[in-house]
This record gives structure tokens, C-alpha cells and sequence, in this order.
């Protein structure tokens, strides 16, 4: 099975538990706990070295959708747009499952852990050096803190790094084969990077 279609199908299945489960509430200490989904908005922040040894800023945003399937612990699924960097094999549009576990489930203001994997896609522009510009596999993980900010709504940030895979076919523009379809250099590359993240759910 292709990679691509892995972990879309991981993505599927992650998000697809919380309904084979029961409807049954969750108790602690008398209190049941209220399993409901969350509608979660992140922007983030990326940083990190080219090959070239120079700095790269990006920025992004997703949105995730998750449901407490435990007390301790969340499923979910998400999309968005993420500039690694400004130069078009740098955006990428992921795809992705999510887990987040909380340890401190009686805490009104709970630090978590948060791992996600999927597939990101990329473009390229129309007039484009590059014959082609793919995206691959990509993963997270991330520790944080989120807050507590009234009955249904939360405020989080979480620090971690993320793993992204490219693929690319570039023109090989030399004066006597210029243009020619043949005539290209294909890279693979993984992007790595360290990534913070602000966002809000309700």
C-alpha cells in the first residue's frame, strides 16, 4: 500500500473512532465526564535551517476536530495550510489524525501531549522552474498548556517539532537542453522543523 494511501486511511480510522464507541458519559469521583467534539483553530509558527544552512521562517494554519473518547484522552481529525517557507516547494495543504492525551485530568488548566501523521500536499506555480512539486508524509508532536476559558471554550499553545516530506523535478537549464522534458533533476527531501502553536476551541 502506497504511503499516501496509509496514512489517509490512518487519518480515517483515527477519526472515525469516538463513533463505534458507546454514547455512555464518562464518571469521576461522581462527577460524569461530557463527551462532546471540539472545534479547534491553531496558527502557528515554524523555524528552522535550509540545507544552506540559512534560517527559514514560516507560518500556518489548521483546523482540527476532536472528541473525548476518555478522561484522559482525545481523538481527532484535521486540514490545513502550512508556509514552511515562502518559495512554492515549501506549502504544503495537510491532512491528518490527531491523539492528545492529558495526564492531569482533574486540572482546570491541563498540559497535554499531542502527536499527529498524515499526508500534506503542494503546488507549484504556473510558470514554475520546477516540472513538478510533491508533498509526502508528514508528522508532529508537540508539548502544552491549555486553558480553561469558560464552560465549552479553551485557549492552548503547545511547542514541538514537525517532519515533512517533499518531492521535486526541476528543470536542468543549460544552454543547449534548455526546456527539454528530459531534462530534470529530482530531489527528495525531509523538512524539518520546530514549530509553535497558538489556538482556541470551542
Amino acid at each position: 500500500m502506497k504511503p499516501r494511501v496509509l496514512c489517509l486511511l490512518f487519518g480515517a480510522i483515527l477519526a472515525a473512532i469516538p463513533i463505534f464507541l458507546t454514547g455512555q458519559d464518562f464518571s469521576e469521583e461522581g462527577q460524569r465526564l461530557e463527551r462532546k467534539w471540539v472545534h479547534g483553530m491553531h496558527f502557528l509558527s515554524t523555524a528552522g535551517q535550509t540545507s544552506f544552512e540559512d534560517t527559514e521562517i514560516g507560518f500556518g494554519m489548521e483546523y482540527v476536530a476532536s472528541r473525548q473518547i476518555l478522561p484522559y484522552l482525545s481523538v481527532g481529525a484535521g486540514a490545513g495550510l502550512n508556509m514552511i517557507g515562502l518559495v512554492e516547494t515549501r506549502r504544503f495543504a495537510p491532512v491528518f489524525g490527531e491523539l492528545r492525551l492529558f495526564p492531569f485530568t482533574q486540572a482546570r488548566h491541563q498540559p497535554f501531549l499531542v502527536v499527529d501523521g498524515g499526508y500534506a500536499w503542494a503546488w507549484k506555480d504556473a510558470n514554475s522552474i520546477y516540472r513538478s512539486v510533491k508533498g509526502g508524509m508528514r508528522l508532529h508532536a508537540a508539548l502544552g498548556m491549555q486553558w480553561q476559558i469558560r464552560r465549552r471554550g479553551v485557549l492552548f499553545t503547545d511547542f514541538g517539532y514537525i517532519r515533512q516530506g517533499s518531492q521535486t523535478q526541476r528543470n536542468n537549464f543549460w544552454w543547449w537542453t534548455q526546456n527539454l522534458d528530459e531534462n530534470y533533476i529530482e530531489e527528495t527531501s525531509r523538512i524539518n522543523r520546530w514549530v509553535l502553536r497558538l489556538g482556541f476551541g470551542f
